[in-house]
């Protein structure tokens, strides 16, 4: 009798052990990096382009939020908050920048909640938070204590009224932020060996649904929390090459210099600076591939179901290469890149006449144009 309980136990044990198997493999993504994509036809079904049509003069779009019948965007200037329809025409503005009651110095990051429509503006040189409801009126002004925390790495509103800000330079991962009673609570311990490096951006925390993710800015782990922030599932992106292990991070004694000194080595090249967007069905990873000045900015784009990835690095459209940055997702699986003025100057005009053909637009204004790219899934089976 001992010996068949013996050997029902290491039964459900070796079973135990092999589901844990199954389940890693299922979190793990492979990322060539020595196969990377060039051509926009092979990853996207469809380019759809938007001229910003203004009286006044926009500049390098920095993100972009989807509303109800258009999108928030935000400049790098980063001093107000417009909103337009989907084909262009600028409706509203807000702007508040001073140093007076409901005003800001400067707009660090925006969200929009995805329950109520309202616009999170925060301002982490004043700690101040304001919310506008979605056609950009004034509704109320928070307060954080000062020096509640340092680098961040984005925030996202819930709706229970409260907001959940991810961290980059604490011991803590977030800080959850309760509206009505305007009062802090940090959760969750970060990893010790990033801890003061004062290292990160401001796009490492996306959410969906009943579901927020995050991504490491210095190693390649995405992880995944209900709203209760309950680690759900982690992803780990295995690159081919370049991946800076978790030895490296504390052999880094979590110095920024060493840490700076250590990723600008061009002779050893490095993974690094990871930001993350998110769509219904696809995961886009953002980052660098060596140094900053002279490395590639790579992008890969993941779809959630089948976990298989495509990474690319240019965005040539019809044989002409444009210069686009990524400032936001549309949830039916479109990337937003905003093209600046400057990138269409430089090109040469035959490339610039193919262009206006493919778009169907006659003459370039002063501001940037968008092109929304639905990602093709077939790409992704």
């Amino acid at each position: 009798m001992k010996s068949f309980n013996f050997r029902l136990i290491l039964l459900l044990f070796l079973v135990s052990c092999a589901s844990k198997v199954e389940e890693d493999v299922e979190s793990e993504v492979y990322v060539n990096l020595n196969n990377l994509i060039h051509t926009a036809s092979e990853l996207f079904e469809r380019i759809d382009f938007i001229e910003i049509k203004s009286d006044q003069l926009i500049s390098s779009i920095y993100r972009i939020h989807e509303g109800d019948d258009g999108f928030y965007f935000l400049t790098k200037e980063k001093n107000k908050i417009y909103y337009s329809s989907w084909d262009g025409r600028l409706k509203r503005v807000f702007s508040g920048q001073g140093q007076g009651p409901s005003e800001y110095s400067i707009i660090n990051n925006f969200e929009v909640s995805q329950e109520s429509g309202d616009v999170f503006l925060f301002d982490q040189k004043n700690m101040n938070l304001l919310r506008l409801d979605s056609t950009l009126n004034f509704k109320k002004e928070y307060f954080f204590p000062p020096k509640t925390f340092g680098l961040f790495g984005g925030f996202k509103p819930l709706a229970d009224d409260h907001l959940i800000f991810k961290l980059n330079n604490s011991d803590k991962r977030f800080l959850k932020f309760d509206l009505l009673k305007q009062s802090t609570i940090f959760i969750d311990e970060s990893d010790p060996a990033i801890h003061n490096l004062n290292f990160g951006n401001d796009k490492v925390f996306t959410s969906s649904g009943d579901k927020l993710t995050t991504i490491n800015p210095l190693t390649p782990e995405i992880s995944i929390f209900d709203h209760e922030l309950k680690l759900l599932n982690q992803i780990q992106l295995k690159f081919n090459k370049g991946t800076i292990e978790k030895t490296e991070l504390y052999e880094l004694q979590n110095s920024p210099e060493k840490l700076l000194q250590f990723i600008q080595n061009e002779e050893k090249e490095k993974v690094h600076s990871f930001g993350i967007l998110e769509t219904k069905n696809y995961y886009v990873i953002t980052y660098y591939l060596g140094t900053f000045n002279s490395g590639k900015n790579l992008k890969t784009i993941i779809n959630k179901e089948t976990l298989k990835a495509s990474t690319y690095d240019k965005l040539i459209v019809n044989g002409i290469e444009i210069e686009g940055g990524l400032v936001g997702v549309q949830f039916d699986d479109s990337l937003i890149f905003s093209v600046n003025v400057e990138a269409l100057n430089g090109l040469s005009k035959e490339d610039l006449d193919a262009l206006k053909s493919s778009f169907k637009f006659t003459s370039i204004n002063d501001n940037p144009f968008l092109l929304v790219c639905k990602i093709k899934s077939s790409s992704f089976l």
